[in-house]
């Protein structure tokens, strides 16, 4: 399972594109087989080699809990295993040191299945003899052989710079409800030293290219609360006083990123003047900024960093694109060479050496979740490591292929269509996805479409008006659309699509979260179009919005909903499923976690007893101890089951 591959001279931009995608039929698997496939989590989390390139960390799954392993570089020998107690995961893992990790660990509560963030900070040693939270809720004063500790501090941190060249210091960025800073901690002491704390709690903090913090990146808030729509705004530390230096727009994207070139140049990211998020350059001493690189219809992805490097600026379009300024780093260089050898894939560098000439890297696609590999900078060979999920690594994976379409009133809307195993006469399902607002569907891995390929069927996917990643007028289109012109789209969509490839006229819509409300909503507009809907952790009840779940406990909340759902009585009952529920003609099924705290439970509670009344053929399903999505792999492998078996029967 493992290669060596030399390698030839790299390009300095790189626009790949992929033709139109045609794929062999072959066997579909069973729905058990796929759902025991698809349910399961990735094997491998995270792998990162040591500054001195002597060892690297493994985090992985081992019988229901994680461990992270320490290996020799160059022989493999195992060094040490972290095993994290009970409940315990590892989260995000840097090296601070040839000798010590930091980890920002996870945490799964009793009454829950889903592993969630903890604000604490720890560091273990590679030979064992040190593991500590060195900072949070659980930190302790003296050295602890497990993860919980009783003295309870304040907020909580991550790691912001491991500080190399200082053995006993970390840069960490602290945090609470109310506010947000920086500082440099003793870790084996528990020390802060030079406390720095931004204007709020949001600070999102960039490095000049001397190493100092110089801006914060943050949301206005006005008495106590953020303001909606979100207004950005940027700060300059100046003698230990941040100075407003720039407001954006109303919903504008804007954000200082890094220092390049020169103490007075920093990279960021900003709306152009199509709505378009674009790249910019920031100039420190005039504070304009100067735009470098916008796409004429997708925002741009994202920069790529090790520390305070910036390796690559993610470009998708809506394939695998990457963008080089300037001149080439060594670390640059590297992603151009590694980007060459694998054409159309995403390429991420996640560690690297000190003297970047050994770099880890995770490459993935639509078909691949993530594979690791390491890169010889100097003898300039690539050896792969592992798949994250060497479950799925030989199942034949189908590629999605993009596509666009115009809207029947003008509007250019773009997806992606995925070929089952059955070919086009198997039927397809429409799975639409959440947010609905700043997610979007990606040329990535996605379990589901792969479950349902697998299974035999077609899969669309539809980026409709108020989908993210296509600039801030896009996404406004569909500001009170929700049951409208969004659901005409995924419909045109899929009826475009349906077309262009000759696919049978046996179609499911599914969704989760806002998907699950538009999946019912398309089966009250367009009664005859489906075959059958499912939601997962869906709404379906708008006015019930304003009353459950998370998003309405404060004012941002609140206006938040006003804009994208309204507070007309009237057109939310119009819009909600549960309200049109006798113009559903089609089978229903439902699934909800007991314990959603985004979507609450009741609204699938009130769509089935609606359904039910009006003598509606409708399943429903709830779980205890699931939320907004099935954390517990036995419960998601149940839900794929059934979701299968009621998309087939119905179809």
């Amino acid at each position: 399972m493992e290669f060596v591959r030399s390698l030839g001279m790299a390009l300095m931009v790189f626009w790949m594109t992929v033709p139109s995608v045609t794929v062999a039929e072959s066997s579909a698997l069973s729905i058990d087989e796929a759902a025991e496939l698809f349910s399961s989590a990735e094997f491998i989390r995270d792998i990162k080699i040591s500054p001195d390139g002597k060892h690297y960390v493994v985090v992985a799954e081992n019988d229901g809990g994680e461990t992270a392993s320490i290996f020799k570089y160059g022989s493999d020998e195992i060094v040490h295993v972290v095993n994290f107690d009970g409940r315990w995961g590892a989260g995000e893992i840097k090296w601070i040191s040839n000798a010590e990790i930091a980890i920002s660990p996870t945490f799964t509560p009793y009454l829950r299945f889903q592993r969630l963030s903890t604000p604490d900070l720890a560091v273990f040693s590679i030979d064992g003899k040190f593991k500590k939270i060195v900072f949070g809720p659980n930190a302790v004063g003296s050295q602890q052989t497990g993860l919980a500790g009783r003295r309870k501090i304040d907020g909580g941190a991550f790691l912001l710079d491991p500080l190399l060249d200082d053995p006993e210091r970390i840069q960490i960025q602290v945090v609470d409800s109310k506010r947000s800073g920086f500082a440099n901690l003793r870790f084996r002491t528990g020390k802060l030293e030079g406390l720095t704390y931004g204007p709020n709690e949001a600070c999102s903090y960039a490095y000049g290219i001397n190493g100092e913090i110089k801006y914060c990146s943050t949301f206005k808030k006005a008495k106590g609360s953020f303001v909606y729509p979100p207004t950005r705004e940027v700060y300059e530390l100046i003698d230990d006083e941040w100075i407003l230096v720039h407001v954006g727009k109303l919903g504008e994207d804007v954000s200082v990123i890094r220092g390049i070139d020169s103490p007075t140049k920093f990279l960021a990211t900003k709306e152009s003047d199509s709505s378009i998020t674009g790249l910019f350059e920031f100039d420190l001493e005039t504070k304009q900024f100067t735009e470098l690189y916008t796409d004429s219809r997708f925002d741009i992805g994202g920069v790529a960093a090790i520390g305070r490097d910036a390796v690559a600026i993610s470009a998708h379009n809506p394939l695998p694109n990457y963008l080089y300024l300037g001149e080439a780093s060594k670390l640059s260089s590297a992603h151009q060479t590694i980007v060459s050898a694998f054409p159309g894939k995403y390429v991420r560098i996640t560690s690297t050496t000190e003297d970047q000439e050994l770099v880890t890297f995770e490459i993935s696609d639509s078909t691949t979740p993530a594979d690791y590999y390491m890169f010889d900078v100097r003898k300039n060979e690539i050896r792969f490591l592992t798949h994250t999920a060497p479950q799925i690594a030989n199942v034949n994976l189908r590629p999605m292929e993009p596509f666009t379409f115009t809207s029947g009133d003008g509007v250019l809307i773009s997806g992606f269509f995925t070929q089952g195993t059955g070919g086009a006469d198997s039927g397809s399902v429409v799975i639409v996805h959440g947010g609905p607002h700043g997610p979007f569907d990606r040329y990535q891995y996605h379990r589901e479409v792969q479950f349902f390929s697998q299974i035999g069927l077609n899969v669309i996917q539809v980026n409709f008006r108020g989908s993210g990643g296509f600039g801030r007028e896009f996404e406004e289109l569909g500001y009170l659309e929700w049951s409208g012109k969004m659901i005409d789209d995924i419909v045109e969509g899929a009826s475009f699509i349906g077309t262009q490839k000759g696919l049978a006229k046996k179609m499911c819509v599914y969704g989760g979260s806002y998907g699950g409300f538009a999946s019912l909503s398309a089966a009250f507009r367009y009664p005859d179009f489906f075959q059958c809907a499912a939601g997962h952790v869906g709404v379906y009840d708008l006015p019930k919005m304003y009353s459950t779940g998370d998003i309405p406990e404060d004012d941002f909340g609140k206006n938040y909903l006003r804009a994208v759902i309204s507070d007309d009585r009237d057109k939310l009952e119009r819009d909600s499923p549960s309200y049109q529920a006798s113009k559903i003609q089609i089978p229903v099924l439902l699934t909800h976690g007991k314990e959603d705290y985004r979507a609450d439970v009741v609204h699938s509670r009130i769509m089935e007893r609606r359904l039910t009344s009006l003598g509606k053929e409708v399943e429903a399903t709830y779980v205890s101890k699931e939320m907004h999505g099935f954390a517990d792999t036995s419960n998601e492998r149940e839900r794929l089951i059934q979701l299968g078996n009621f998309v087939q029967s119905s179809l």
